[in-house]
């Protein structure tokens, strides 16, 4: 008779227990490691982003980025998918329109160009494998803030 044998599931999909951030970090390669963490840390600098391990539906276990401009929806998402390391920046219309698409890097700029919207957001993602490709992509994040950051009375 053949022996089922039970498959261990990885900190990442496990629904029904909520991982430690390092959990999450320990289920991705070791080069992965390192761009998670650095990730990870640049989303973190500007003072009004908090950082929290949320189940996210299809994409599991993420971290998500909330900023204190907007509590309405994360401003940002890690998804430390053990097979790719994933990040995501959902972009309202108006904001959109705030950032210069010009001076961002062709990786970037092209998965939003190409994100197809759903309703006033889109949902640009990418795929990173080096920490320059992280870092260009939160240098959107840092565009991004700057566009939600309402701009002082007389300037």
């Amino acid at each position: 008779m053949p022996t089922q044998t039970s498959k261990q599931k990885s900190a990442w999909d496990n629904r029904f227990e909520i991982p430690s951030q390092s959990d999450l970090i320990a289920g991705l390669n070791h080069q992965m490691h390192f761009v998670a963490e650095h990730a990870r840390h640049l989303l973190v600098q500007p003072g009004c982003v908090k950082e929290a391990v949320a189940w996210q539906g299809v994409w599991k276990w993420t971290f998500s980025y909330t900023c204190t401009l907007d509590q309405s929806r994360p401003w940002a998402y890690i998804i430390p998918d053990p097979s790719k390391l994933r990040i995501c920046v959902p972009l309202a219309e108006n904001v959109l329109t705030e950032i210069p698409l010009k001076k961002i890097s062709r990786f970037v700029r092209d998965v939003i160009v190409h994100a197809a919207p759903v309703g006033q957001l889109r949902w640009p993602m990418w795929e990173v494998q080096t920490k320059a490709q992280a870092a260009d992509v939160l240098e959107l994040c840092t565009m991004k803030l700057a566009a939600m950051n309402p701009k002082p009375l007389g300037v």
